[in-house]
């Protein structure tokens, strides 16, 4: 089905490039989740904390964005469920993040970002602490250097492309 399989203790490696340290961005991701912890799903954030990293807490989407002194974080609003296909994106201009899941906003708000962060990006687990692994499937993750408009979420949500 050309998804990649995470069983809690993997990750794939998308390398240090500056490629992922664009504003504005947009993050979009199929996941399917085989079980609920607190699941990174797609991470560029260190310590710090400075960067981003979408994954889910209490079984919701949520984008975590660190200003290099604290972070925040911009959740959704719909409860996930395991061994279900789910299409998570989020987008950040200027501050605004949007969360959309299955094509439809699911939740908004404002954080600051440093951008310049020195960790790599990666798939299934959080860059911040190597851990917050994933415990299911990722399929067709993307990320672009522009905010996707919902028009733009909605199409890739329907029909695989913007």
């Amino acid at each position: 089905n050309g998804a990649y399989a995470f069983d809690g203790d993997d990750y794939i490696s998308l390398g240090n490039t500056s490629d992922f340290a664009q504003s504005p961005f947009s993050v979009a991701v199929w996941v399917k989740f085989s079980s609920f912890d607190t699941e990174a799903i797609f991470s560029r954030f260190e310590s710090v904390p400075a960067g981003w990293e979408l994954l889910t807490d209490s079984q919701r989407p949520r984008l975590v964005i660190g200003n290099g002194s604290s972070g925040g974080a911009v959740a959704g609003s719909t409860s996930m469920n395991t061994g279900q296909w789910y299409h998570m994106v989020a987008t950040f201009n200027s501050g605004n993040v949007t969360i959309y899941l299955d094509g439809s906003q699911d939740g908004t708000g404002t954080q600051s970002l440093q951008i310049s962060t020195n960790k790599e990006a990666k798939l299934g687990q959080s860059t911040a602490f190597n851990a917050n692994y994933l415990n299911g499937s990722i399929a067709h993750a993307e990320y672009y250097n522009k905010e996707l408009s919902s028009t733009e979420v909605s199409n890739l949500y329907n029909n695989g492309s913007i």
